[in-house]
């Protein structure tokens, strides 16, 4: 496969002495109301008039929750659902009802919503974008276009929202307020521009586009739309792709003599160089928080024919060194997603050819821990930003 719970804090006003303990007791009240899980409590003494050190108060440190958003499609009736849980996958909640297609796409970068797709109110099947809170409360819909409107993501700094949409007649990418307002049209050509990606400091879209002969290639641009530039010119690029969290380069992958190889750009140099080099087929690169590791899924090529039911999730470092095999389940994995802090990888696989469930491991490999478990197909997870 990038905030979990509503965060209360309660605000500390300049007090005179004469408030004393009725402000105390107010403050003991408003934390019992509080919905966040207990806190942990320093005595703070606040100062007199004098400056003298007379009464005390209660000053909260509250920690978020860490949480995993996640898809269900109900047993495969076209009918899908969003949930969140904790990483140890408990307290699973349901956040949407409606009928129809609802994917969870990414949360606000302070945790509080989750922007989201949903066809639940067009009778074509088109998906508008929505947000919600991240207990699904205060649902409100941001696009509504005889368009498609797909893959939503805050800008780093939460005051915008990129996607993708097919409203003008191909797809293009557009950026909007957080709220649906002053949608913006970043590019405009004739041919399909896809899967926009804020850069880490929110100055760059990286995107992928078939503008130029017609092959799917990788884009950079501001993110006003200007000052495109083609990254990748071999006409073997395959999405998806990922931005490194320090901003330096872009790992993706490419079609190298029927086998999918991963490489990375360097955003600086243009230059590319290719970190896997075997029989195997490899997808979906995740870079981790730190930028030190690579996660990403592959399945061997045997006879000339690709063993579909041994996708598992490897390792590597980011110069494509220390490859190393996390999962060995003879089962179909994938789409790995780093937790926030680097030190755990969530990750899709289908045990005994059954429904994709959700798992949890260490970044070793260790401690693998089945999140869910039920009739259902659970896929892609997204970690809350508080997951520390």
């Amino acid at each position: 496969m990038n905030q979990s719970g509503l965060r209360f804090v309660s605000e500390e006003e300049k007090l005179k002495k004469s408030i004393g303990l009725t402000f105390a007791f107010l403050l003991i009240l408003l934390s019992a109301c509080s919905p966040i899980e207990k806190p942990s409590q320093t005595e703070t003494s606040l100062p007199d008039e004098t400056g003298a050190r007379t009464a005390s108060v209660i000053k909260e440190e509250t920690t978020p929750t860490c949480k995993v958003a996640f898809t269900t499609d109900h047993g495969g009736n076209l009918i899908f659902d969003i949930f969140t849980m904790n990483i140890d996958g408990s307290n699973k909640e349901q956040l949407t009802s409606e009928k129809g297609t609802n994917w969870v796409s990414a949360w606000a970068p302070d945790g509080s919503e989750i922007a989201f797709t949903s066809d639940r109110n067009d009778p074509y099947g088109n998906h508008d974008i929505f947000i919600m809170k991240a207990d699904g409360s205060n649902v409100r819909q941001l696009t509504q276009t005889w368009g498609d409107d797909r893959n939503p993501l805050w800008s780093p700094d939460g005051t915008r929202i990129v996607f993708s949409s097919d409203m003008d007649g191909d797809d293009e990418i557009f950026i909007m307020d957080t709220n649906g307002t002053n949608i913006q049209q970043v590019t405009k050509n004739t041919a399909s521009d896809w899967y926009p990606a804020w850069s880490p400091d929110g100055l760059q879209i990286a995107f992928t586009s078939n503008m130029h002969g017609g092959e799917l290639e990788l884009y950079l641009m501001d993110r006003d739309g200007k000052n495109i530039k083609q990254l990748t010119t071999e006409g073997r690029f395959r999405p998806p792709f990922a931005w490194s969290p320090d901003g330096t380069t872009i790992a993706y992958l490419s079609n190298q003599d029927e086998k999918q190889a991963i490489f990375l750009m360097d955003i600086n140099s243009k230059i590319n160089s290719q970190l896997t080099n075997d029989e195997f087929y490899n997808q979906d690169p995740a870079w981790s928080p730190d930028s030190k590791k690579i996660a990403f899924a592959a399945y061997p090529l045997v006879r000339e024919t690709y063993v579909l039911n041994e996708v598992d999730i490897f390792i590597m470092d980011k110069d494509g060194e220390n490859k190393k095999m996390l999962t060995l389940h003879n089962d179909i994995c994938g789409s790995p997603i780093w937790s926030p802090d680097s030190s755990q990888i969530i990750f899709e696989c289908n045990v005994n050819r059954g429904p994709l469930e959700l798992f949890i491991m260490t970044s070793d490999g260790s401690n693998i821990l089945q999140l869910t478990k039920n009739e259902d197909n659970d896929e892609f997870p997204v970690f809350s930003p508080f997951c520390k």
